[in-house]
């Protein structure tokens, strides 16, 4: 099915649980609370969650394989493997998504513009890793693009923080692709920033780059010294605003769904932002997306105040009527 939208009365109102899980028999691809195939879809004020805990290791709330998939101030709960952004093109406004490890994972093409990643307390002698990208293939055009966003912890983890390490990512698969830019860092994130999947795997392959960011742990001085580590440049990382790199003004703005297609700050003067060492590929215009192209075989995987991402408010956020005809504009112009 596709042109599906789904409607809630609010991300704590609304709410989808279930609990599948791996401890007890089912793969990680299965464990998705909620699943959403068709291209065209669109899901607003709702909470997706799984229920299973931590002791349950990977456990999804939600898995994403739609393409041009839209998900608007949506709550993604869970711990370990909480949001598989599986395949396709994905744009999340105004989410909260919480975990351990690796919960923000997949190999879509994924965009995320003012959400709030929120780490969770793990289990004794865990760490904390927020994405895991799987990109297989260097030509591929996918990745994981936090723009805006804020990473902080969780009530629950505050106070223990610092019992425990916290990383952005790790790679999950040999060209993993993880971009960070004009989004709040909080202190909970360790100085290295990144984290190995296993010994030297992909460390040289991956594409990791932070990019004008703000908050106590935004400072690059001190990360890991990875070749697959990049500077970019105000003009390189222009290719990975929603405009490019997925294509958004050709089918985000029609909803009715806030939509920054560009950077959202102008980059501070002198800060280095000019120095790029990015590989000569990456800065080769972007494929035009197309289904092939994003492609990934569903290969499971084994407090001080708050700086959260300002959220929607009942003054800014389209009224569901305006945002149903939208859509329904949305429909007639495909």
């Amino acid at each position: 099915m596709t042109h599906l939208m789904i409607i809630g009365d609010g991300p704590t109102k609304t709410r989808i649980t279930g609990g599948a899980n791996f401890i007890d028999g089912t793969t990680t691809f299965h464990t998705a609370t909620v699943v959403a195939l068709g291209e065209y879809f669109i899901a607003r004020d709702i909470g997706f969650e799984n229920s299973a805990g931590p002791e349950k290791h990977q456990a999804v709330a939600l898995r994403v394989g739609a393409d041009m998939s839209i998900f608007y101030n949506c709550d993604m709960d869970g711990y370990q493997d909480t949001l598989y952004a599986h395949t396709y093109r994905q744009f999340y406004r105004d989410c909260r998504i919480t975990g351990t490890i690796d919960f923000l994972f997949g190999d879509s093409a994924a965009l995320f513009q003012n959400c709030t990643m929120l780490v969770r307390k793990p289990l004794p002698n865990q760490q904390c890793i927020v994405t895991a990208q799987g990109r297989k293939e260097k030509n591929q055009t996918t990745g994981i693009v936090l723009q805006n966003c804020t990473i902080t912890a969780d009530p629950s983890y505050r106070p223990v923080q610092t019992t425990f390490k916290s990383y952005l990512g790790r790679p999950w698969k040999e060209f993993s692709r993880t971009i960070i830019m004009e989004s709040y860092i909080d202190d909970l994130i360790m100085p290295e920033g990144w984290l190995p999947w296993n010994g030297n795997f992909a460390l040289d392959t991956c594409h990791y780059a932070e990019f004008n960011n703000r908050g106590p742990a935004s400072s690059k001085l001190n990360r890991v010294r990875w070749r697959g580590v990049k500077n970019v440049s105000t003009t390189s990382i222009q290719r990975y605003t929603a405009s490019v790199f997925i294509a958004g003004d050709s089918w985000i703005p029609l909803t009715g769904v806030p939509y920054a297609p560009g950077l959202i700050y102008d980059p501070p003067p002198n800060d280095g932002n000019d120095y790029d060492d990015e590989d000569e590929d990456d800065h080769a215009p972007v494929p035009a997306l197309s289904p092939e192209s994003l492609l990934a075989a569903p290969s499971p995987i084994f407090p001080p105040q708050l700086h959260i991402a300002p959220q929607p408010t009942s003054s800014n956020l389209p009224s569901k009527p305006t945002f149903i005809n939208n859509f329904k504009m949305f429909f007639r112009g495909l």
